[in-house]
């Protein structure tokens, strides 16, 4: 009877109408090879999101100065033509694209745009382009922040309407912090220019945001308003664009020297986990501070350190460990020598669960740098970063889990291992635990599976009741994460992702039937149910 729903899983997800091309074409299974995402020349800066249908949309820079983008399927096959569609290729310099969902299949894409470039003018720009790739905005882009000056460093998310919230680094005063919405038919939505989220006296860098799960947001950047050092602060943001803290930021880190490049990821409350580089004790080392939705910090003034190893700790990342705390890594030289990639994990309230200081992702000989991870779905994390034991600089991933514990091979599997220098890679979710990798230099992606193989992946053996003797109708759909079950009858039903791992059941469903998975990545999950008639089983698809 097990083999029976392994079957059936198989059966659902490889026949999914979400899925393209199905099984017809693979991804490659060497990392010396890897599958094609464009043709153009100078791919660089790729930037990537789930396609809502198991694939992903990838932006990138080419050599020329124009944006691309390109869709790759859940099996790695291009969608959009060999080199891609362009999002913009004026004549002018473009550069830095970043990307979110549309909530439609598509996304929306922004970047630093130079059209009006006489006397250091920089300004940044904003096209949506649809599932099938095109263009449904104005020609070139719509002018999101135009006023003189270099605008820098823009960020974006959803809006969860179909539009974006973007901030950037705004030069107008000194260096403040500005944003602006735009609608999904391109039409800004606050006053032109955006709206000032901190216009304190002299600095305030690189901003990062998230949603604040109610159509705003929460954005973080460091701060020089005291004028002697840099520090941490935040601020949310309606969906008006109206902020919700204290004028110019609630104080996150204000401790002696410089804090620095702050980022940050949701606490499932409607709150933000930040984490940062912090030179309070002389070296770099990394500290992290929650916030909850109301602006009042929730760990010890000025953060709980993470990791004060003897060296540097520089270029810190997290993700939700889907518990409520956070997954954090960062380049690390406690070696004396050379980077390496460390990790910690902290629990909602701030105490770090891992070894003392971090655990190792991966110390191989030479430099590992750059690293970026995303959740794995079970309180671990999926770390990816480029590495140069081999005297250049490859790609190599690694996953661990809950515990800290690495379940791949040690000190990282192979993504491209490809002649030459490969750097920045970027990841998603491919909604099964594992991933989907690009990064700059040669035009390519790779997967990597749960268990750390390249290439088609296969479905993990499963203990799970198993009969499909009634159909039930769940709808709507697919969905965005909210699906409800048509029948009064159902005693208990479970959801299990597409590698078969249960993720929750209800033995209770008489009286709960909606089925809540917004917090999971986009992909394909399995519902049983248990009804009078019997067991059934329902496939779930979460753009």
């Amino acid at each position: 009877m097990k083999q029976q729903l392994l079957l059936l899983i198989s059966f659902l997800i490889l026949n999914s109408p979400f899925l393209i091309d199905g099984v017809k074409a693979q991804w490659s299974t060497n990392p010396a090879i890897n599958n094609l995402v464009s043709t153009n020349s100078g791919y660089s800066d790729p930037q990537m999101i789930s396609d809502g249908a198991g694939g992903a949309i990838i932006t990138y820079e080419i050599a020329v100065g124009g944006i691309y983008a390109q869709r790759i399927s859940s099996s790695g096959t291009v969608q959009w033509g060999a080199s891609g569609v362009a999002v913009s290729n004026a004549t002018y310099s473009l550069e830095t694209p970043k990307l979110t969902s549309d909530g439609a299949g598509g996304a929306i894409i922004i970047w630093i745009d130079n059209r009006n470039s006489s006397g250091g003018n920089v300004d940044i720009y904003a096209q949506r382009i649809n599932s099938s790739g095109v263009a449904q905005w104005t020609s070139d882009g719509v002018g999101i922040c135009t006023f003189y000056g270099p605008e820098s460093v823009p960020q974006l998310i959803s809006d969860g309407a179909g539009g974006a919230i973007i901030t950037w680094q705004d030069p107008r005063n000194a260096d403040n912090i500005y944003a602006q919405r735009i609608n999904s038919s391109g039409v800004v939505q606050w006053i032109a220019d955006g709206v000032a989220v901190c216009d304190a006296t002299l600095y305030q860098k690189s901003p990062q945001l998230i949603s604040d799960g109610a159509g705003g947001a929460i954005i973080t950047w460091w701060d020089n308003r005291g004028g002697a050092n840099y520090d941490i602060y935040a601020q949310r943001i309606n969906s008006l664009g109206i902020a919700q803290w204290t004028l110019n930021g609630v104080p996150i880190c204000t401790a002696q020297v410089n804090q620095s490049y702050p980022q940050l990821t949701a606490d499932g409350l409607g709150g933000a986990i930040i984490a940062w580089s912090d030179n309070r004790n002389g070296a770099s080392d990394v500290y992290v501070q929650r916030i909850n939705s109301s602006g009042v910090i929730q760990f010890a003034t000025n953060g709980v350190a993470v990791c004060t190893a003897p060296g540097n700790q520089l270029a810190v990342q997290l993700t939700s460990d889907d518990a409520g705390g956070a997954v954090i890594t960062w380049n690390d030289t406690r070696s004396g020598t050379d980077d390496d990639v460390y990790a910690q994990r902290v629990n909602s309230n701030g105490i770090v669960q891992w070894a003392a200081n971090g655990v190792a992702v991966s110390t191989e000989t030479d430099n590992q740098t750059g690293s970026q991870l995303i959740s794995d779905d079970a309180g671990g994390a999926i770390f990816t970063w480029y590495d140069e034991r081999s005297g250049s600089y490859d790609i190599y991933a690694q996953r661990l889990n809950n515990s800290g514990v690495g379940q791949w091979t040690t000190d990282g599997v192979a993504i491209c291992t490809a002649a030459g220098n490969q750097s920045l890679p970027r990841l998603i979710s491919d909604g099964a635990g594992g991933a989907f990798i690009t990064w700059n230099s040669n035009g390519r992606a790779q997967n990597v599976c749960a268990d750390g193989v390249l290439g088609p992946c296969t479905i993990t053996d499963i203990e799970v009741q198993n009969e499909t003797s009634d159909e039930v109708s769940v709808y709507p759909n697919p969905s965005n994460g909210i699906f409800r079950i048509d029948e009064a009858d159902i005693a208990e039903y479970h959801v299990f992702d597409a590698l078969g791992k249960l993720l929750f059941s209800n033995t209770n469903a008489a009286s709960n039937q909606v089925i809540d998975i917004t917090g999971k990545p986009s992909g394909i999950y399995i519902l049983q149910l248990l009804t009078e008639k019997g067991w059934a089983t329902q496939k779930l698809v979460k753009q």
